[in-house]
């Protein structure tokens, strides 16, 4: 993802003297794809903390909102693909995919799901469990 983003920009470097718009559009899509690159999870007492490289975009569950905490296996071709998925107010769904792999699933007491990937997922979904401070990342 990281070479989109840079091919994104270089391609609306080279483009600004000959189609400035389509510059602009490519410039704006490399940022869009370099927020969504890097995913930090932090869990704690308070909750869980999802967040972009650079603090945003960035979603919080307080623990008292969290019904279910559980490790799963993350396809993003079976999920929509790779960023920031669906939309936990109008499909009561959303997921944070950066890679294959490990993931967190948190069921919500509202009946919502939010799913991100993350390496220590299996850390992360016992300390929400079990109640101890884990930070993974």
């Amino acid at each position: 993802m990281r070479w989109l983003a840079g091919a994104l920009a270089v391609v609306g470097a080279v483009l600004v003297p000959f189609v400035p718009i389509v510059s602009v559009v490519m410039f704006v899509c490399a940022i869009a794809v370099a927020l969504f690159i890097e995913v930090r999870v932090d869990v704690d007492a308070e909750g869980v903390r999802v967040r972009g490289p650079i603090g945003f975009p960035r979603v919080h569950f307080r623990r008292t909102r969290i019904e279910r905490a559980t490790m799963i296996d993350v396809r993003p071709m079976k999920r929509g693909g790779w960023g920031y998925r669906g939309s936990l107010v109008l499909f009561r769904r959303a997921a944070w995919i950066v890679r294959a792999g490990p993931g967190l699933q948190l069921d919500l007491r509202d009946g919502r799901t939010f799913i991100v990937t993350v390496d220590a997922a299996g850390e992360a979904a016992r300390a929400l469990s079990g109640g101890d401070d884990v930070e993974p990342e």
